[in-house]
């Protein structure tokens, strides 16, 4: 992308992000921007949120509370109807009372079905008490901000020649999809995997504006309001990229140190204390087998995860160990980080076989000769 593209892309992600600070905390101003989504966009939102997929969560099978909040909402709208915190609420106490016959005027009859013999105690917590978190794909424009934040950093690495260093981005849904005011990037070196353990450029779009740091993730320095070693409000893509040249140096140096520091130079093999080589990370190439039912799918999701890291995920999976209705939450950010393709899941068919994945070759079984 040019510069002009870039900076019309940052502009489009400083105006939302000045939209929804301004309406996030207020649920009169959520409803009255609610209330005038035009037909379109409806049925946009319709399209999305009435598939299977989203009204019934693929890990556990069971019906998702929010994600039938959301679709009953977007009817509703369709119909005609003011929406209102108190339509909201009473649509969330149908599920929670397994209210068939008021489901029955939205949904199938096998999601219905699904309502019935939900078995989560409390399906909605306190995450999704609030409007926003609730609603926020409601409110977010139709933009991809996801690429243009991605296509932001790609250009800033390229730029900054910074081959060995990655970044992650975080658009307005937020990381567990209950959505943010705010949307923001990370650039940090590739060996230490984790933005949350390494110094970093980032990014900011809060309120509408730019905000660049040079900063240390919440693993190497606790504290948020010493974290920040630069920083500076820019207008476009030239003043980021101009104040990230300037901190270039002193990023590669503090990263640099902190790789020697935590011994993660070339090799990521020690020795324990018997003087066996062992893994200092998770590895990245691990096979799970059993017989059907056994959990292969559920641990896939767990092990991709741990894989990606952060401290959002190490603290799900910390209390996962003690309450497995936590699952739901862990598969929720698998879903979002598979949405921006930091996960791939792939299904053979129990048909293919070995040699057709690896060579492609086959063997032709009416030949007098092997061909």
């Amino acid at each position: 992308m040019n510069t002009e593209e870039l900076n019309r892309s940052i502009n489009l992600i400083r105006e939302e992000s000045k939209k929804i600070h301004a309406i996030h905390n207020d649920d009169t101003k959520i409803f009255e921007y609610i209330n005038n989504l035009s037909k379109d966009r409806i049925d946009e939102l319709l399209k999305l949120y009435g598939t299977s997929t989203k009204l019934v969560k693929q890990s556990s099978k069971e019906a998702s509370s929010v994600n039938i909040v959301r679709y009953v909402t977007l009817r509703q709208l369709k119909a005609g109807a003011q929406i209102s915190i108190d339509s909201v609420e009473k649509i969330k106490q149908a599920f929670i009372n397994k209210d068939i016959d008021f489901f029955k005027h939205y949904l199938d009859e096998s999601i219905v079905k699904q309502i019935s013999e939900y078995s989560k105690k409390d399906p909605y917590g306190k995450l999704w008490t609030k409007s926003f978190a609730l609603l926020h794909p409601f409110l977010i424009s139709p933009n991809d901000f996801w690429t243009m934040l991605k296509q932001i950093t790609s250009s800033l690495i390229g730029e900054l020649d910074i081959a060995d260093y990655m970044s992650n981005e975080f658009d307005f849904t937020g990381a567990r999809n209950e959505g943010t005011p705010y949307s923001w990037f990370a650039i940090f070196p590739k060996k230490l995997k984790n933005h949350q353990k390494a110094y970093r450029l980032t990014c900011m779009f809060d309120n509408g504006v730019l905000t660049a740091y040079l900063d240390a993730g919440h693993e190497i320095i606790k504290e948020e309001s010493k974290r920040n070693i630069e920083k500076t409000v820019c207008e476009n893509y030239q003043n980021l990229i101009l104040n990230f040249k300037k901190w270039k140096e002193k990023l590669l140096q503090l990263n640099e140190t902190l790789l020697k520091e935590t011994n993660i130079i070339e090799s990521e093999i020690t020795e324990n204390d018997e003087g066996e080589q062992t893994n200092t990370d998770i590895p990245l190439n691990q096979i799970l087998y059993g017989p059907p039912g056994t959990g292969k799918t559920r641990n896939t999701v767990i092990k991709a995860l741990q894989i990606i890291g952060g401290s959002e995920i190490e603290k799900l999976l910390k209390n996962y160990k003690t309450d497995e209705n936590i699952y739901s939450d862990l598969f929720e950010l698998y879903k979002n980080y598979k949405e921006k393709k930091y996960i791939r899941f792939i299904t053979f068919h129990q048909n293919y076989s070995y040699e057709e994945f690896i060579e492609g070759i086959t063997p032709d079984l009416d030949a007098k000769e092997v061909k």
